[in-house]
């Protein structure tokens, strides 16, 4: 009896192992193969180590609309490594896995049987967080935050012991809480979830933990002055974004989350029936947390989209990536409490399948055995192809007609001399002044598509008879 219970454990220590390494390989390998994107360029820029840490705060707030948290913390990971894209993306990955790591012991602490592994496979599989992984932006570390302060929640809300004040706990949770909130500002939704959640214990009479209780009111204290400062000194705000029209209520970025519209529709009906099961027809599970998960998934969509009707349009994949935490883990959770062993493994057999599967259709699993496409701007190849002509002077089409087009110049600027500081043979950067001197034939002109695309199809009508070389770099061809 006791050789086969260690022999059951070895296998399942084997297979978390076994997870974990696919998680990190299918996120490592080829991580810096893509060059930056837009938003990418404009973080390395930022965080430039040889720059003061006034000047870096002071060039993240002209252009950015988010918190200096991720940059700051950025910026030490370059200063104490190397200034290179590489580094900057590994940092991403580290935030990924770790947020994985505490989202699966969230999920083993609530229920302590095999509905753990579900939730490791799901999350090391899922497109959406491999993708951001791999991105030098600050989505890795809001998952990572918002899966580190719900495991802290549940410690001290189920833990008898830490129902009573403590003082070192409540520093713990404050600053956990607070790290999360000026991750994001839409990490906010976690924090009202999380009051939303005590207040809800609070009318039915339910114990609270002390700790918890003085920790949240503290930092509800500190969300106010955090939010008024946001609002007082946010200089713009995202103006590409729309308000979300009727198909985005098929499938609330589900097939975004899971890498198609079947694989989002499957993993939506399956999540919607498993809550409607376990929550509306009164089941005997009777673990309240879990309510948590549900309140979390429903205030994510509910206040972006109330926000973007009184005011302007917010809500966007990315911005809420923590929902991935509820979504995966009540999924996991929920299957393993329907009683039929058919249908439970029927279930989980196909979740495995799907997702698994998912992979041979992405680049993922298609890079192990061909040449990967490239996805984002190769500004090395662009590289190439100015030094390898006769031509070798460069222009940067930077008519964006926004208050940040000079630092969004001098980030692209940045990166391109960075990728070729150690070359010998480079591309001669020009500026504006200069290339309205020179022969238009003898400059390659850089046009940032879906940013300047039309003032750039404008610009080759004025300059009659193919004058210009133009390269597109942000539709990842050449013309």
């Amino acid at each position: 009896m006791i050789l086969s219970k260690i022999n059951i454990l070895s296998k399942k220590a084997l297979l978390i192992i076994f997870l974990f390494l696919f998680a990190l390989i299918i996120r490592a390998y080829n991580i810096n193969y893509d060059n930056l994107w837009f938003d990418e360029i404009l973080s390395f820029w930022i965080t430039e180590p040889k720059i003061t840490l006034k000047e870096s705060f002071l060039r993240h707030t002209k252009i950015e609309q988010i918190p200096y948290l991720y940059h700051f913390i950025l910026k030490i990971n370059f200063s104490i490594f190397f200034y290179d894209s590489y580094f900057g993306r590994f940092f991403s990955l580290i935030f990924n896995i770790l947020g994985i790591i505490f989202s699966v012991k969230l999920v083993k602490k609530i229920n302590n049987n095999n509905s753990h592994l579900l939730a490791l496979f799901l999350f090391a599989s899922n497109i959406f967080l491999i993708g951001y992984a791999q991105e030098m932006r600050p989505y890795s570390m809001i998952f990572f935050f918002s899966s580190i302060n719900l495991y802290f929640f549940y410690l001290l809300d189920t833990k008898k012991s830490f129902q009573k004040f403590n003082l070192k706990y409540f520093f713990i949770s404050s600053i956990l809480q607070i790290l999360l909130i000026i991750s994001h500002p839409f990490c906010l939704i976690i924090f009202f979830s999380l009051i939303f959640y005590l207040l809800l214990k609070f009318f039915k009479k339910e114990p609270i933990s002390k700790t918890l209780f003085f920790s949240t009111l503290f930092v509800s204290f500190f969300s106010i002055f955090y939010l008024s400062y946001t609002f007082l000194t946010l200089k713009s705000f995202p103006t590409w974004i729309v308000q979300p029209d009727l198909k985005f209520f098929t499938n609330f970025y589900f097939s975004k989350f899971f890498g198609s519209r079947f694989m989002g529709l499957v993993h939506l009906v399956i999540l919607l029936t498993l809550i409607l099961l376990f929550f509306l027809k009164k089941s005997k599970n009777k673990n309240n947390f879990l309510f948590l998960y549900v309140i979390i998934i429903f205030l994510s969509y509910l206040l972006p989209i109330i926000y973007g009707f009184i005011f302007r349009p917010i809500i966007f994949p990315r911005y809420i990536i923590f929902v991935l935490i509820p979504i995966i883990s009540l999924i996991s959770i929920l299957v393993f409490e329907i009683k039929k062993k058919l249908i439970k493994n029927s279930i989980i057999s196909l979740l495995v399948i799907l997702n698994f599967g998912n992979h041979f259709a992405e680049s993922t699993f298609k890079q192990f055995f061909n040449k990967r496409n490239f996805h984002k701007p190769n500004f090395e190849i662009m590289s190439k192809i100015i030094t390898s002509s006769k031509t070798k002077n460069y222009f940067i089409n930077m008519n964006m007609n926004t208050k940040n087009e000079n630092e969004a110049y001098m980030a692209i600027l940045n990166y391109i001399d960075e990728i070729n500081k150690d070359k010998i043979n480079k591309p001669i950067h020009i500026t504006k002044e200069n290339f309205q001197n020179l022969n238009y034939n003898k400059t390659w002109v850089i046009c940032l598509p879906n940013i300047v695309i039309d003032k750039c199809k404008k610009n080759k009508i004025i300059f009659k008879n193919n004058l210009c070389n133009y390269i597109y770099v942000f539709r990842w061809n050449f013309i």
